[in-house]
């Protein structure tokens, strides 16, 4: 436990002052730290350094780490069992090969999004009952508030507090605070959309995290209000949309009259009022400006267009409906301006209807090993599960490959029941 905090917070410290301080730290340097973690960490460890670093890849030489972290948790296995559902993914993996063929396609680009469903494959395609899931769901959390407070403090250096709520700056991207951003350096940042997802996963995982007593009510409330006042600052509507949501599950889901039921409502009705106190004291521009942009004419923001221009895409040929065009480039090779913006369909343009069947087996597979035996309290534990889904319909899936990660942390919680 100590390695696996000590190897977390030399991550979280290179991060904040190469950005913060502009210490020239070399993106090898993070490569080193993640491969000693792997070296002495056991395999359930990984696990969790890696559920923490999942905000911090867009600042990390994510595909070199992700890359290498395979062979090491290959090494640790004491066994790997090959099933039907590893078939799926590997196939998956076949059908996005034959893509390489269209124009625009890449071999290197292949081998990243390879590496994570790889990686997701061994880590999720069995039965384990040697690793800590509350361990693992707990890093992702304080990995989430450590990086949105790196993004924070960075964006602030460049406009005040007050001048971002004036001009309604969504924090998460750097480049909308700093006009000399050059984004060829690495740099902790990554699209507010994005940022919201991974805090509405940290919220839901709180929550369930204070269900299943496994985290005090006097940290899991005060942890829960940070991260939804860090996914507001993102002014991201879907953030606000899918966290209400959450809420609401949570709540609806507990109205038992048993102790642990009535302990979750009264904490989660603590948590709101307190959130909203919170942010009309110190943030009310934060609430006037979320308020502002729900009151905008298309609140898809071109969602619904893009989603329409793809269909019509997709279903214009046999060939793209049932194999797709692939993962790379998937915009230009429709000749279209955005890339898609729902997940599903992400999946449906990149493979089809092939594609798309192989991904649910893939899916499919996951739930079913890390499916808890005893399904009385399972609705409550799917809760980050149905939060990530329901975020990705506005958002993406395969690409950028990181946004996968959080299957780790979702699958997780459905062990915490056990």
């Amino acid at each position: 436990m100590r390695k696996l905090v000590l190897f977390c917070l030399l991550i979280c410290l290179g991060v904040f002052f190469r950005d913060l301080y502009g210490i020239p730290i070399n993106k090898y340097m993070f490569l080193m730290i993640s491969v000693i973690a792997f070296l002495l960490l056991n395999q359930g460890a990984i696990v969790a350094f890696i559920a923490f670093i999942i905000p911090f890849l867009p600042g990390l030489p994510a595909n070199y780490i992700i890359g290498l972290a395979i062979p090491f948790l290959l090494f640790k296995q004491k066994h790997v069992r090959i099933n039907i559902y590893m078939f799926a993914a590997y196939a998956f993996l076949l059908l996005e090969m034959l893509h390489l063929f269209l124009p625009l396609s890449s071999l290197g680009d292949f081998f990243k999004f390879s590496s994570y469903i790889i990686l997701l494959s061994l880590i999720l395609l069995k039965k384990n009952n040697d690793y800590n899931y509350t361990v693992i769901l707990l890093s992702y959390c304080f990995g989430v508030i450590s990086a949105f407070t790196s993004i924070l403090i960075h964006s602030l250096q460049y406009m005040p507090l007050y001048l971002v709520f004036e001009k309604g700056i969504r924090i998460g991207n750097i480049a909308s605070v700093n006009q000399q951003f050059d984004p060829t350096i690495i740099t902790l940042t990554m699209d507010q959309n994005t940022l919201g997802y991974f805090c509405a996963i940290g919220i839901a995982v709180l929550l369930i995290l204070q269900y299943a007593k496994r985290l005090k009510l006097t940290i899991g409330i005060p942890l829960t209000i940070i991260t939804f006042i860090y996914g507001s600052l993102t002014l991201s509507r879907t953030f606000i949309l899918i966290s209400f949501l959450v809420f609401f599950y949570y709540f609806f889901i507990n109205l038992r009259l048993n102790n642990t039921s009535i302990k979750a409502v009264f904490s989660l009705l603590f948590a709101v009022i307190l959130m909203i106190v919170t942010i009309q004291a110190y943030f009310p521009s934060t609430l006037e400006l979320l308020i502002t942009r729900f009151q905008e004419s298309d609140l898809t923001n071109g969602r619904g267009q893009i989603f329409e221009q793809y269909n019509h895409f997709i279903f214009s040929s046999l060939k793209n409906f049932l194999f797709g065009i692939g993962i790379q480039n998937m915009n230009i090779k429709a000749n279209l301006f955005n890339v898609p913006h729902n997940g599903l369909q992400q999946i449906f343009v990149a493979g089809g209807v092939v594609g798309l069947f192989l991904l649910a087996l893939w899916l499919i597979g996951m739930y079913r090993l890390n499916a808890p035996n005893s399904k009385r309290q399972l609705p409550v534990f799917l809760l980050p599960l149905i939060t990530m889904f329901a975020y990705i319909q506005g958002l993406q899936f395969l690409y950028p490959y990181f946004i996968m990660l959080p299957l780790i942390v979702v699958f997780s919680a459905l062990r915490l029941s056990d």
